[in-house]
């Protein structure tokens, strides 16, 4: 009885959809770890050429300034979780780091910061092409208030699920990630790290394909609509 249980927990252990995903773990984490090499090096030197180049302090190059931080962050977090996973999938083993939760957070942290940088450029775009005659919105020290504000969003929502410990570590996967279930901390962060910035942007995206398609029933203004054409171009390239 005894030789037939342990018999069927080895079969089981080695032919378990886990050993299975674990295989094909180890071919994903080195392609995750070079994806986020490549981001970090060409965020850094994105951010280089910003900060010695005087012809890039300018708002627009401000607002791709953050979206390079931000990809510089998530891809700095993004490379020590895959070395991490990659480590114990080569060992086979379950072990969780004292820093598993803080990279989860800041992962989550950083697609949000992300995800909003991309909003802001939609946002500024469509209100130079829409309202190019006000300057407020335009300014720099406008543009700084709301980069700082969509970073506080994005690192208060996340940080709820530390406490009430829906951030956990799962062995499966060998790393930290939000639980998959209802719950209003998740419900809060996704919608307010990933479904609020993209809803938006295709909200401003609609708004500015109406303002062209109107516009081009006005033969009088050629200037404004060419120059919302392009901005709805780099819009959609969004």
């Amino acid at each position: 009885m005894n030789a037939t249980i342990t018999l069927e927990l080895y079969i089981f252990s080695n032919n378990s959809p886990v050993g299975l995903v674990e295989s094909w773990f180890i071919p994903t984490n080195i392609f995750m770890i070079i994806c986020s090499a490549v981001i970090i090096v060409l965020s850094i030197i994105f951010l280089f050429i910003i900060i010695i180049d005087k012809k890039c302090h300018t708002v627009p190059m401000l607002l791709m300034t953050n979206t390079c931080l931000a990809a510089l962050i998530l891809g700095c977090t993004v490379l020590t979780v895959g070395v991490f996973v990659l480590q114990n999938d080569l060992k086979q083993e379950d072990y969780k780091d004292p820093l598993c939760i803080t990279r989860a957070y800041l992962i989550y942290t950083a697609c949000g910061i992300f995800n909003f940088s991309f909003t802001l450029q939609s946002l500024y775009r469509y209100m130079i092409a829409v309202y190019p005659s006000r300057l407020l919105f335009q300014s720099f020290r406008c543009q700084a208030s709301f980069i700082c504000l969509t970073w506080i969003v994005s690192i208060i929502f996340p940080s709820e699920c530390i406490p009430t410990q829906e951030i956990a570590y799962v062995v499966e996967t060998h790393m930290c990630q939000a639980k998959l279930h209802p719950s209003v901390c998740i419900i809060c962060g996704i919608f307010c790290n990933f479904n609020l910035p993209i809803s938006m942007i295709m909200f401003i995206y609609l708004k500015l394909f109406r303002y062209v398609k109107q516009m081009g029933k006005n033969a009088a203004a050629s200037n404004s609509l060419a120059r919302a054409k392009r901005e709805l171009k780099a819009i959609r390239r969004i």
